[in-house]
This record gives C-alpha cells, structure tokens and sequence, in this order.
C-alpha cells in the first residue's frame, strides 16, 4: 500500500503536468493569434496595394489621394 507522502507527491507531479500542459496550450493559442494577425495585416497591404493600384489608374482625379483612408 502506497503512503500518504507518496500520493502527494504523484499529485504534485501530476499537478505540474497540468501546469506545464496549460501553459504550453496558451503559449500555442498566443502563436496562432499572431499569425492570424499577421496574415490580416498582410491581407490588408493586399487589399491597400490593389485599391490603390486601380486608382492610379483612373483617367480621374482620385488617382492623385495618397491617404486611401479617406476614400
């Protein structure tokens, strides 16, 4: 039969598994967050670079804003 020292201490090791897992599953979900944004900011230079891109080249004075913003 097992003592009471070592279930605590398998308890411990069990609870800083736990620990270590959590921490590991937020560091990954922080990871994937910045990659989402990441590839919305680099959708969105897309997106400026094509809006842009048509505007010049319209035969309007449009073409002329370089703040798309205020479009």
């Amino acid at each position: 039969m097992r003592s009471y020292a070592q279930c605590a201490y398998t308890w411990g090791e069990e609870e800083e598994e736990e620990e270590e897992e959590e921490e590991e599953e937020e560091e990954e979900e922080e990871e994937e967050e910045e990659e989402e944004e990441e590839e919305e900011e680099e959708e969105e230079e897309k997106r400026s670079a094509i809006v842009y891109y048509v505007l010049s080249h319209l035969p309007c004075p449009l073409h002329s804003f370089k703040d798309l913003s205020a479009i």
